[in-house]
């Protein structure tokens, strides 16, 4: 959905809902991505792998 163009955000956290929630953190790292990739940009999140998901 993305082309050479769209502005490329790469979002690095902790938590994410809906798969860690610890805080408040969780709901920009799950609801940000999705709002920034429906105006046009390529955006993207890591976090670090937990063996309890």
């Amino acid at each position: 959905m993305s082309n050479n163009n769209s502005l490329k955000v790469l979002l690095a956290g902790a938590e994410c809902t809906p798969f860690v929630k610890l805080g408040g953190l969780a709901d920009v790292m799950g609801t940000l991505p999705k709002e920034l990739n429906q105006i046009g940009a390529d955006a993207r999140v890591i976090m670090p792998f937990h063996s309890q998901m």
